[in-house]
């Protein structure tokens, strides 16, 4: 996967490559179910992208309670305190935020985020550039992913990071204003 050093936050990361569109070609020719062809998946491969198409969806499911929508996003081409505090003003991000990689898949360096609670720190995160920050949401310490299958829904819940209570007494006990993880392993 190559990106840009310095894609614009409001265009598309091409992060499918030619030898990824020749499988699912190949596959295709020979009579394979393509369920997700990479064009379709480009959206999703790239983390700002798709937090612009949920920025724009409606606050609730239906009639129901259900709340939508998507924290506050900034695009990172830099984790220079300065311009970190510049993106994160200018998208409304308030810390602590939680910074991830734009490449949502591709490589192993996709799942390093790093929980930022001060901009001194920023530096010190060990994400990937280009990365988006985003707003840390309280869920629970759990994370729910909905997978819809024509008209199968399934959700599947996993640990995630405890809320911000939590997670600020252990930043405060070891002194830790930025804290890097794997979000597949940690």
């Amino acid at each position: 996967v190559c990106l840009p050093s310095h894609p614009s936050p409001d265009t598309t990361l091409t992060l499918v490559t030619a030898e990824a569109e020749a499988v699912f070609e190949a596959a295709r020719a020979a009579g394979v179910p393509v369920v997700d062809p990479p064009q379709q998946l480009a959206l999703v491969f790239d983390r700002a992208a798709t937090a612009r198409v949920l920025a724009t969806m409606p606050r609730s499911l239906g009639d129901t309670n259900i709340a939508t929508g998507a924290p506050a996003t900034a695009t990172l081409t830099t984790l220079h305190p300065e311009e970190v505090a510049k993106a994160l003003a200018g998208a409304g991000v308030t810390l602590p935020c939680l910074l991830k990689p734009r490449a949502a898949c591709g490589t192993p360096a996709a799942h390093g985020f790093a929980l930022l609670w001060t901009l001194d720190a920023a530096p010190e995160a060990r994400v990937e550039l280009p990365a988006i920050a985003q707003a840390f949401v309280p869920h629970d310490g759990r994370v729910h992913k909905v997978y819809v299958f024509g008209d199968v829904v399934l959700i599947a819940t996993r640990r995630s990071l405890p809320n911000p209570q939590t997670v600020v007494t252990h930043a405060v006990r070891t002194a830790q204003p930025v804290q890097s993880f794997d979000a597949l392993r940690d």
